[in-house]
């Protein structure tokens, strides 16, 4: 991967790659991604994590043993000083829980607070009902989703 200014390039790039996050022993959260590029050091006044072909986040259970959730973007950020990521462009978010897939453009996980959220459109497709809003708040374990300004139609 060429980058004109050796400046402004990524202090470490990596191809195909993944990372998994435990807790005591449990497995929490997993992230693949086919090119991960790290921002660090003084060229950079915010480090980040650039995710620029995509990402795949499994969120599982609390005792690590089978997938709550699923998260797919085309792109994300990690800004790492903020403990922030942002999921940016098709973001798609399956709940294995209860069949419910939430469509938007943006989306942020606040990993101080535990909450996700975003503030843009996002479409929220239930068994029966279809809901769309300007955005929505959660908890970090998408279990309780509210759409900002919802409206909805039943099938």
């Amino acid at each position: 991967m060429p980058f004109d200014d050796i400046h402004t390039a990524p202090r470490q790039s990596l191809a195909g790659s993944g990372n998994m996050v435990t807790e005591e022993g449990r497995m929490q959260i997993e992230m693949q991604y086919p090119a991960m590029h790290n921002y660090t050091g003084e060229e950079t006044a915010t480090p980040a994590q650039v995710f620029p072909k995509g990402i795949k986040s499994v969120f599982y259970n609390q005792e690590g043993t089978g997938i709550d959730v699923l998260l797919f973007a085309d792109s994300a950020i990690n800004f790492q000083n903020d403990k922030l990521m942002k999921f940016y462009r098709n973001v798609r978010v399956y709940d294995m829980r209860t069949s419910d897939t939430l469509y938007t453009e943006a989306l942020y996980w606040n990993q101080d607070t535990h909450k996700i959220y975003s503030d843009v459109f996002v479409r929220k497709v239930s068994p029966g009902l279809v809901l769309e809003g300007e955005g929505f708040d959660s908890d970090e374990r998408m279990e309780n989703v509210v759409l900002r300004k919802p409206r909805g139609v039943i099938r």
